[in-house]
């Protein structure tokens, strides 16, 4: 992007100062939720010309229309490392301007909330550079002493090259300028095998702290192969694969239950309808990966985990859209990336998808599951001698493969057979119809 176009809106052409002018500006407009087929009018979110619009009623009106809304992706935010001393001074500035400047209901302060932040990060971290890997500088990553002897390094492979070059156009100095190169020689051997072994000790300690944060994916990536390729296939084609995997054929088909079950005890225990609590997302901002990738707003989770106060006035509006019961319309879009499942994959089966969902929506959300493990366990619900997957604190799969280890060892040592059924759904979220997921929640928590 042009200097002169970064405080240009991309949907009306108005100028501003700069990014941060454009994203408050989008953020209160409907310059940045435009629906496809319509031209941007900038009318404040929530209004149009005819009156209010469907999008600010998301209980009363059709939500079908904003699931349509494009949703442009943002820029990601070039964010400093940890420790940095400038996450104390942003999160006061971020949370005086967030104070000041949102207004209006719940859904208004949520848009709003998003564009401003991106905005104020935009303006203070920058924007990362496109094909960045994020490295970090030379020094950080081999320390002075090792840019010392490459630097060395390079210095006497100069001289090593002149001493050649003089000793092809010498006559009675070969023999000295002989001497001179075998010392450089040396000297340069020394440097190498200095650094070599530097780096090996550095290779070495990052391999070990690698090792010791997550075993399992350390070893995991030792025998398994490198992944590459980029998804070739149509627009089309990509369409009537996403159709068959994640639409519900039966979505309009009554289901009234399954014959002969069994209706649980009341619970004794009942689900937590109560306000939501600072430790609860706190708890979930401390538990969340830094490195996971931002949704479309571009916020990541080291916003909030390096900024306090910030996180306290997510808190405010989190519990605001709990008490209402609200969840605002760019929660429930999300942008699907696809990785690479082999080499050189180019199939849609050769990929596996992922779906990057908003930040702040996602902490609600795992609050929410929280609560509904809580209650499902202190319930008697799930048999967790037979049920492991989606159990927090027991390592499911770490237990069936002890199972299963211990099964083929009593099998060779008292020599019999072993018969080992494996059941795996192809399509899990398409072949089951989704108003099961429905019932079980009804069936369980009650109508």
């Amino acid at each position: 992007m042009n200097k002169d176009q970064e405080g240009v809106c991309a949907g009306c052409g108005r100028r501003f100062k700069g990014k941060r002018g454009v994203a408050v500006y989008r953020a209160r407009t409907s310059c940045g939720r435009v629906a496809v087929g319509h031209d941007c009018t900038c009318t404040e979110l929530g209004e149009t010309e005819g009156g209010p619009s469907q999008v600010s009623d998301h209980r009363a009106g059709d939500r079908q229309h904003a699931l349509h809304a494009v949703f442009e992706r943002t820029e990601p935010i070039a964010w400093p490392p940890a420790r940095s001393d400038k996450w104390e001074l942003f999160d006061i500035k971020l949370a005086g301007v967030l104070k000041v400047e949102l207004a209006g209901s719940v859904e208004k302060k949520m848009r709003m909330f998003e564009g401003l932040c991106y905005g104020a990060c935009a303006e203070e971290f920058g924007i990362e550079p496109v094909g960045s890997g994020g490295g970090g500088n030379v020094e950080g990553d081999f320390g002075k002493s090792g840019l010392r002897r490459q630097r060395l390094m390079v210095q006497l492979r100069a001289e090593k090259k002149s001493l050649r070059r003089r000793w092809r156009q010498a006559d009675g100095e070969r023999a000295s300028l002989k001497g001179l190169y075998e010392d450089l020689k040396k000297r340069y051997a020394d440097v190498r095998r200095a650094e070599y072994q530097c780096r090996k000790r550095r290779r070495r300690r990052r391999e070990s702290r690698e090792f010791y944060k997550n075993p399992h994916r350390f070893t995991k990536r030792l025998f398994e192969e490198g992944v590459s390729g980029s998804l070739e296939v149509s627009k089309e084609e990509l369409e009537r694969h996403l159709n068959a995997t994640y639409c519900d054929g039966r979505r309009e088909e009554p289901f009234t239950g399954v014959a002969g079950l069994l209706r649980p005890q009341e619970p004794e225990v009942s689900f937590a309808f109560s306000e939501l609590k600072l430790w609860e997302v706190e708890a979930v901002v401390e538990n969340a990966r830094a490195g996971s990738a931002a949704g479309q707003n571009g916020l990541s989770y080291k916003l909030f985990k390096y900024c306090p106060r910030f996180r306290r006035v997510l808190w405010r509006n989190l519990r605001v859209l709990w008490r209402e019961r609200i969840f605002p319309v760019s929660w429930c879009v999300a942008e699907g990336v696809y990785i690479p499942k082999e080499r050189d994959a180019k199939g849609i089966g050769q990929f596996r998808p992922i779906s990057l969902l908003n930040v702040d929506g996602k902490i609600l959300f795992s609050v929410l599951a929280r609560r509904l493990s809580e209650f499902v366990m202190k319930n008697k619900f799930v048999d967790i001698s037979i049920q492991k997957a989606g159990i927090p604190g027991f390592p499911g799969c770490t237990e069936h493969v002890q199972m299963i280890w211990e099964s083929i060892q009593r099998c060779k040592r008292e020599k019999e057979d072993v018969d080992v059924i494996w059941l795996d759904l192809a399509n899990a979220y398409g072949s089951v119809p989704h108003r099961y997921l429905s019932f079980a929640l009804e069936f369980f928590l009650g109508p």
